[in-house]
């Protein structure tokens, strides 16, 4: 029996509290409508799984590592830009599609490793599936009859995503058993020499545990595939969006990148010349604020949390509302103000969200909403 209350904040400090405590780590009790295509990946799992998940996944993207992928960054982010260009004759153009193959095919690439021309069809159907299986998973949580699984799966929608969430672990599993083979052959071409796939080291992990399976495996790519190509793909479309939206900010990141890439405006972006775009990313951090690609986050626990000195035992709804006087709407002109700031440093996944923290003592209910 669920005694439940719901209390809306926009103390920005509470959030804090929240996505910062080791308590509070535990997913909302419908994330488990994600498992048919995410399993108990890093997306859903919780307590010591996701401690020890998430201390490994951390490893993969270790400077020293990412900074191998950058010419496959430069590479795709070069064939994004002439895709644009073509489109500037255009009145009007929907970015997030060349956007959205551009982050697929960098994603694939990063993760799995170059691919040949005849595997196109096969990334193309996964994009597929996981996007309308993902649409399939929206329309449930949003139909509170369809949420009882004997009642969803007898649906056409139900038997659709159960057909997609296949295609995408077969399209998973495949990529697997070829890099395997790969690994342990040590056949890998010069380029991938230089630049590993990330699929490798989850690889050494896999075959070094005996608690970290193939299915688990799967579990994490299809997450970093998901998360990082939807997240990568709304975030840029509405930084261009805000860009052109404010042209007098535009201009101070041209500026701005123009003083970088004086000497040669063709060559290739690095990591030091990233970390210098210093005005960029607070644009792409005020653009985040306001438009985050991720609508909710939530968390059930089951012992009482002490937020701000106000012990919570009972289901709460927190809301970081932009009419925060820390954050009001959009003032442009000034990014860098509100982004280098305290609170956006404690913030830096939470802010703009609209965030459903569950709390649910221990006292009341083993879990709750």
């Amino acid at each position: 029996m669920h005694s439940v209350t719901t209390t809306t904040t926009c103390v920005p400090n509470f959030m804090a509290v929240i996505f910062s405590g080791t308590e509070t780590i535990e997913k909302a009790w419908f994330y488990n409508w994600l498992q048919v295509f995410f399993g108990t990946g890093l997306l859903n799992s919780g307590g010591n799984k996701w401690r020890s998940r998430r201390r490994f996944l951390n490893g993969c993207f270790r400077k020293d590592i990412l900074k191998e992928h950058v010419p496959i960054i430069n590479e795709k982010s070069r064939i994004l830009v002439e895709s644009l260009k073509k489109e500037t004759s255009e009145d009007f153009t929907i970015i997030s599609k060349p956007i959205s193959e551009c982050m697929t095919n960098t994603l694939n690439e990063i993760l799995f490793g170059p691919h040949k021309a005849e595997n196109q069809c096969e990334l193309r159907d996964f994009i597929y599936a996981l996007k309308w299986g993902m649409r399939f998973i929206a329309e449930r949580i949003m139909n509170i009859f369809l949420w009882p699984d004997f009642i969803y799966f007898s649906t056409k929608r139900g038997r659709e995503l159960k057909k997609h969430a296949k295609a995408v672990k077969d399209f998973t599993r495949s990529r697997i058993q070829q890099r395997k083979q790969k690994h342990l052959q040590r056949d890998f071409s010069a380029r991938e020499a230089k630049g590993r796939p990330l699929l490798d080291l989850l690889l050494e992990y896999h075959l070094e545990r005996t608690d970290f399976t193939e299915n688990d495996l799967s579990d994490e790519l299809i997450t970093f595939m998901t998360a990082g190509q939807d997240s990568t793909t709304v975030a840029i479309s509405w930084t261009l969006y805000m860009l052109g939206l404010y042209q007098d900010i535009q201009a101070k990141v041209h500026e701005e990148l123009d003083l970088i890439f004086c000497e040669d405006p063709e060559r290739h972006v690095t990591l030091e010349a990233l970390n210098k775009m210093k005005y960029l990313k607070s644009v792409i951090k005020e653009t985040l604020r306001l438009y985050p690609p991720a609508p909710f986050l939530a968390r059930q626990v089951h012992e009482d949390v002490n937020i701000c000195a106000i012990t919570r035992k009972i289901a709460q709804k927190l809301r970081l509302q932009q009419t925060d006087d820390r954050y009001v709407a959009l003032n442009a002109r000034r990014p860098t103000e509100r982004t280098n700031g305290e609170l956006s440093r404690n913030l830096t996944v939470a802010t703009g969200a609209v965030i459903y923290k569950q709390i649910v003592s221990r006292r009341v209910a083993e879990k709750g909403l």
